[in-house]
C-alpha cells in the first residue's frame, strides 16, 4: 500500500508542481507526519523531491524531473497503448505515428490489438468522415463551429456553437456545446450535422463549463416535446419530459430487446412473452422506435402512446390500400 502511495505521490507532484503536506494527508487520508516520512523515503531513493516552508511553499519535484519509465509496469504499459490505441476510433489525427513511438519507448512486446473500436456504421467511410476530427480541433483550439443540423422535427437549422466535449453516450457520438442562437447548454448528435465549419473565432471554453447545466443538458429531441408531437396529443402529455412504457413483446423479439434494455428490465411472461418497463423521452423518436419492431411488441401504457400507436399504423394501412 505504501508503494502505490508513494508512486501516486510522484504523479501528484508532476501534474500539479507544488502541492502542501496538507493536500496530500487530506488526499491519502493519513496524517502530515506519514507524509513527510513519505517524502524522505522518495529522497533517499533518488527522487528529486523537496519542501520549501513558508508562503508559496509546500513538496514539489526538480524542474525538469521526468519519471522513470522502468516504473510503470507491464500491465500500466498495455493499458497506456491500449487507452492511445483506441483514440484511433475517432479518427485522431497522427495517433498511428504517436502509438509507434511508444511502443519503442516501451519497447513493449505486449498484445495490444485484441480488441478493434469503431464506432462507424458498416456503410460508413470514416476516412471521409472528419466531423468528429474537426470538432476535436475546435475543442482543443476552443475555436467557434457553425453546423447545419437536422432537430429532430426535420428542420434544417444553421446554428453557432462553442463545441465544449465530445461524448459517446447510448450508441452515439454528441458534441457538447454553449448554442450561441439559443443562448444555452447544448448536446448535438454527430451523425446530424451535415455540414459544419471551423470558424477563427475563439471563445472562452472554462466560462461556459462553469454555467449550471443541471436543466439544459437535454438533446434537442427531449428539450421541447410538445413542439414535435402532434397538437391532438400535448393535452394529454404529462409535465415530465419523460415517461415510463410498459411494452409487452413477443417470444421471437427477445435477442432484439437486448440491443436497448437492461435483462433486469426484460420480465418473462408465462405465456412466453416478455414485458419491459423503461423510461423514454417524449418525442417523435419513441415513436419510431416502437414501430421499428412491427408486430412483436405491444404498447400496453400509457393510453396516449398507444392510441398514437394505433393511428399511425392506420395512416401506414392508408398508403397500401
Amino acid at each position: 500500500m505504501r508503494v502505490e502511495r508513494l508512486f501516486e505521490i510522484v504523479t501528484i507532484l508532476l501534474s500539479k508542481g507544488t502541492v502542501s503536506a496538507k493536500y496530500l494527508a487530506q488526499h491519502f487520508d493519513v496524517s502530515t507526519r506519514t507524509i513527510y516520512r513519505d517524502v524522505d523515503v522518495l529522497s533517499v531513493s533518488g527522487i528529486p523531491v523537496y519542501m520549501k516552508k513558508g508562503y508559496g511553499g509546500g513538496i514539489s519535484l526538480m524542474e525538469g524531473y521526468q519519471m522513470d519509465k522502468a516504473m510503470l509496469s507491464d500491465k500500466d504499459i498495455e493499458s497506456i497503448l491500449l487507452s492511445v490505441g483506441a483514440l484511433s476510433a475517432t479518427n485522431y489525427a497522427g495517433i498511428d505515428t504517436v502509438l509507434d513511438k511508444l511502443s519503442v519507448l516501451f519497447k513493449s512486446q505486449a498484445v495490444t490489438d485484441w480488441v478493434e473500436i469503431d464506432f462507424t456504421d458498416w456503410d460508413t467511410n470514416k476516412s471521409k468522415d472528419t466531423r468528429i476530427e474537426d470538432i476535436r480541433k475546435a475543442i482543443l483550439n476552443r475555436l467557434l463551429l457553425e453546423i447545419e443540423y437536422l432537430n429532430s422535427y426535420g428542420q434544417r437549422r444553421i446554428r453557432t456553437i462553442a463545441p465544449l466535449k465530445l461524448v459517446f453516450k447510448a450508441r452515439s457520438w454528441y458534441v457538447y456545446a454553449y448554442s450561441l442562437d439559443k443562448e444555452a447548454l447544448r448536446m448535438f448528435k454527430i451523425r446530424r450535422i451535415k455540414r459544419l465549419q471551423v470558424l477563427s473565432s475563439s471563445f472562452n471554453r472554462e466560462a461556459y463549463l462553469n454555467l449550471n447545466s443541471d436543466n439544459e443538458l437535454l438533446s434537442d429531441k427531449a428539450n421541447s416535446y410538445s413542439v414535435a408531437l402532434p397538437t391532438t396529443m400535448q393535452s394529454t402529455l404529462p409535465k415530465s419530459n419523460f415517461t415510463e412504457l410498459i411494452l409487452k413483446f413477443k417470444p421471437d423479439a427477445l435477442y432484439l430487446l437486448y440491443d436497448w434494455y437492461e435483462e433486469k428490465d426484460i420480465v418473462p411472461q408465462e405465456d412466453g412473452t416478455y414485458v419491459v418497463k423503461a423510461m423514454f423521452p417524449l418525442d417523435e423518436w419513441v415513436f419510431s422506435h416502437i414501430l421499428s419492431y412491427g408486430d412483436k411488441v405491444e404498447v400496453v401504457e400509457p393510453l396516449f402512446v398507444r392510441t398514437e400507436i394505433k393511428k399511425r399504423l392506420k395512416n401506414i394501412i392508408s398508403i397500401y390500400k
